[in-house]
């Protein structure tokens, strides 16, 4: 085989099997040995369900819980059974290690997120016992109207002082801790204070809106002059893609593809291009293609956790194929390669079970391979990157890995080709391209567009 394929196989494994570091949150904690073989709670505000609360017993005084460092924000209680006058929690999940101390006056420490928390906690905790000790003094100098005036204006004075401190804490914190707080403790703000939070946060939606709005016109632009290019600059090409391939409906024809791999994207890609000679047929078809893989990728992006300039990162192995269906010899039916494989990688996710979504991997890569050919390593990438992204399952990304290359080998013997026209197919070295294993273009760059998942803090 030619080294340059093996070092570029070599690369793509490389840089698949590459642990991908997802962003956690370690929470250790500790509470009086008392309460050992109680449950303590780890429940997602503000819409808690019995399916995302998380449980820990307790054990030699101390309970750990680790979760994704996604900025959600939790509730660490003990179980009603215990009736134990210990103080909820409040934390955010934040990427590090917290250290929590669980009793009548719970704290916490660790996160920078949370350590501002604790501070703010610590501030309304003192405003609160300073209160309490003045409306006590009220309560016993009820007949003194004068005495009665002065300690309600300090005690107002240390309420509307907490007041403008998480007026602040709020403003700085403009995330989902933000949000929680003051959809909380809205009452205690001034109609101006309230407003002011308000505008701040529509601004922030309305920049976050204008950004989305900009994604959709670039992306909208970018298939428009696709189409264009295609229609004006690449007709003739097109043509030319046109009369090298033939596709008759014939049973006895038909049957010929059943003897290669990626049978059923070459039946339809042959089929298509016979349209390329009406105008504006090829650069409809393409672009339309084009369009549905990007949506496809799109959506896998999203369910791998990108939700900054998605449609922007989707677009990445849209350039590719864009630029690898420039070359006269490079066929349709690789684009539509692409394309089944992205969606054949959305449909295999829908299962919730770990052990079927194991036995529908292997069984589609198989699958895809003899239907689609050489583009399945796109699905084994998506869903080497979702597994180890969403449950930390490295062994079953490994072995997909393995098992992804070792079908195009045992395909060769079966569909009687040399191992390296095996993983290139439908491209054919020497007639199609000079260096068929360009295809890989694509998958590098859907690598590129996976990285926001990969390294990236979602904002």
């Amino acid at each position: 085989m030619n080294k340059h394929f093996f070092y570029l196989i070599l690369l793509f494994c490389i840089s698949s099997c590459q642990p991908i570091t997802k962003k956690m949150m370690n929470i250790e904690g500790v509470v009086s040995s008392e309460y050992n073989g109680q449950i303590i709670y780890l429940v997602p505000r503000p819409h808690p369900t019995p399916e995302t609360v998380d449980s820990a017993y307790i054990v030699n005084g101390t309970f750990s819980f680790s979760i994704p460092a996604d900025s959600a924000i939790y509730d660490i209680v003990i179980s009603r059974r215990a009736n134990a006058p210990i103080q909820r929690l409040l934390i955010v999940a934040e990427e590090g290690t917290l250290h929590t101390t669980i009793g009548m006056n719970s704290s916490s420490t660790g996160t920078p997120l949370n350590n501002q928390l604790q501070h703010w906690k610590e501030q309304m905790e003192s405003a609160g016992e300073k209160a309490a000790l003045l409306s006590q003094k009220i309560n016993k100098n009820k007949k003194d109207n004068t005495i009665t005036a002065i300690l309600r204006g300090q005690r107002d004075s240390i309420y509307e002082s907490f007041g403008d401190s998480t007026f602040c804490f709020i403003k700085q914190n403009l995330n989902p801790l933000g949000g929680y707080l003051f959809m909380t403790l809205e009452h205690m703000f001034n109609e101006q204070q309230a407003n002011d939070l308000k505008k701040t946060w529509n601004r922030k939606m309305e920049t976050r809106t204008m950004r989305k709005q900009i994604d959709s016109i670039f992306v909208s632009l970018f298939f428009i002059a696709c189409w264009i290019f295609f229609f004006y600059f690449y007709p003739y090409h097109l043509h030319y893609k046109e009369q090298i391939t033939l596709c008759v409906l014939q049973p006895d024809f038909l049957q010929t593809y059943l003897q290669k791999p990626a049978f059923l994207t070459e039946i339809c890609g042959d089929y298509l291009t016979q349209f390329f000679l009406w105008t504006g047929g090829g650069s409809s078809i393409l672009t339309l293609t084009f369009m549905l893989t990007w949506l496809g990728f799109r959506i896998a992006l999203l369910k791998t956790g990108i939700s900054s300039h998605t449609s922007l990162w989707a677009l990445l192995p849209i350039v590719a194929e864009w630029a690898l269906s420039c070359h006269l010899e490079y066929p349709l039916s690789m684009s539509l390669g692409l394309m089944c494989s992205v969606w054949a990688f959305l449909l295999s996710i829908l299962s919730t079970s770990t052990r079927m979504r194991e036995i529908l991997h292997v069984i589609m890569l198989t699958i895809l391979y003899c239907a689609i050919g050489a583009h399945f390593f796109a699905y084994v990438i998506l869903v080497v990157v979702y597994e180890c992204k969403h449950f930390n399952n490295y062994k079953l990304s490994f072995f997909l890995l393995l098992i992804s290359l070792f079908i195009p080998i045992g395909g060769s013997y079966f569909y009687f080709l040399t191992p390296r026209q095996s993983y290139f197919y439908p491209l054919i070295s020497g007639y199609m391209l000079r260096q068929p294993f360009v295809f890989l273009l694509t998958e590098g760059f859907l690598l590129l567009s996976l990285l926001p998942a990969l390294i990236f803090r979602q904002v």
